[in-house]
């Protein structure tokens, strides 16, 4: 549930308009004489009050909309508010008929809506100013009685102020560990079901289909060698490409959340299980942050582990090297000193090279390959990483 807040409500357009149409209607009232004279405002006393008032309320909108909530700037247009309201209606009450006016009535308003914005010292000082005023004109005027009369309305709005802004904090509070709450309930239901899918993926289908790559080699082994032995070959090597990327999204599912230095971790894990007793070099430099780390495990690390995957099955290579430089672009290269691509392999190729070139399209990146000597492949791709959907 959002938490209500009470300056987003106040700083709106309606709400605004609706303060200058308020404001009109009380200076068309004054300038009935009739209203006037009962009231004890006169028109030019109303206009100024008026005047100041919506002065600093423009003031307070347009710092609001400007600079923000958080912004000194509008923190200080919005205390100025509230002193010049509490002033003003203390003016009309000294103005009118005396400490007995109806306008205090305005001032009960202002501490209960002053109230709802939660407790802070200066808000209690913008509704103790105006009685404090009060209390000065009266004992000025040696109208002890109205004095005694205004500090008491004071102090009663201080108590009112100070006991429902302490109840608005404490809702405000709870409304927050709620909310809080909720979103650490929902990250740990979905923490849960992402292991569950992860673990039903690891135990069921990956097992399936390890067991589907050894029928096949069976099935191979048996077959005399004609014109399909190729095909029962190539779908074999198929099924391995997917188990690799079936891995890949079980190890995405399980750690939704690392930091970089885990990530970094799990790159080194996962490369050195698909080397084997191939030796291997891993290197990186620099890091991304918080904002790119989802798009750099779902979309780089894919290609990474196809990559050395791919050297260490076919290539033939002792030694395998993974570097990995990350500044205003994001360099992977992936070098082994095995037996080199055939020509037209990286273009022909519709297993797993295949899904790294479509990957790295999409990304807007672009791969170098280099075969004379073992192979070398450089993804040279932009950042950030564009977080994409998977391809259907």
């Amino acid at each position: 549930m959002p938490i209500p807040n009470v300056h987003a409500v106040q700083r709106t357009a309606a709400v605004a308009a609706t303060l200058v149409a308020t404001a009109v209607l009380f200076i068309a009232g004054l300038a009935n004489r009739k209203i006037s004279s009962v009231v004890g405002v006169t028109l030019g006393q109303g206009v100024l009050v008026v005047s100041i008032f919506l002065s600093a309320v423009a003031l307070a909108y347009l710092a609001f909309h400007r600079y923000g909530l958080a912004s000194r700037q509008y923190r200080f247009f919005d205390y100025l508010e509230g002193f010049t309201l509490s002033w003003g209606v203390a003016y009309l009450i000294e103005a009118s008929n005396g400490v007995h006016s109806f306008f205090w009535i305005f001032h009960g308003v202002q501490v209960f809506a002053t109230a709802l914005a939660g407790y802070a010292p200066l808000y209690l000082a913008t509704v103790c100013v105006g009685p404090a005023y009060l209390v000065a004109v009266f004992l000025w005027q040696g109208d002890v009685g109205s004095a005694w009369f205004s500090a008491l309305g004071g102090i009663l709005g201080f108590f009112v102020y100070y006991n429902v802004a302490r109840l608005s904090s404490d809702r405000d509070a709870a409304l927050r560990r709620e909310a809080a709450l909720r979103q650490e309930l929902a990250r740990i239901m979905v923490s849960r079901e992402r292991a569950r899918i992860s673990q039903d993926l690891h135990d069921n289908v990956a097992t399936e289909l390890t067991a589907l790559v050894w029928k096949v080699r069976e099935i191979s082994d048996t077959v005399p060698s004609g014109p399909h032995t190729s095909d029962i070959v190539s779908v074999a090597e198929r099924l391995r490409t997917v188990i690799g990327e079936l891995r890949n999204v079980v190890l995405a599912l399980r750690d939704p959340e690392l930091g970089f230095e885990e990530l970094e971790l799990v790159i080194a894990r996962r490369c050195r299980e698909l080397c084997g007793h191939t030796e291997l070099a891993l290197n990186i430099e620099g890091r991304v942050e918080a904002e790119e780390l989802s798009a750099f495990r779902d979309q780089l690390l894919p290609i990474c582990f196809e990559l050395v995957s791919n050297a260490a099955r076919h290539a033939g290579a002792r030694h395998i090297e993974l570097a990995l430089r990350i500044g205003d672009r994001l360099r992977l290269l992936v070098s082994d000193d095995g037996s080199g691509l055939p020509e037209g392999a990286w273009l022909d190729s519709r297993g797993g090279l295949l899904g790294v070139r479509r990957r790295v399209q999409r990304l807007g990146g672009s791969v170098v390959v280099e075969s004379a000597v073992g192979t070398r492949l450089l993804v040279d791709l932009p950042r950030p990483l564009p977080q994409i959907a998977p391809e259907l």
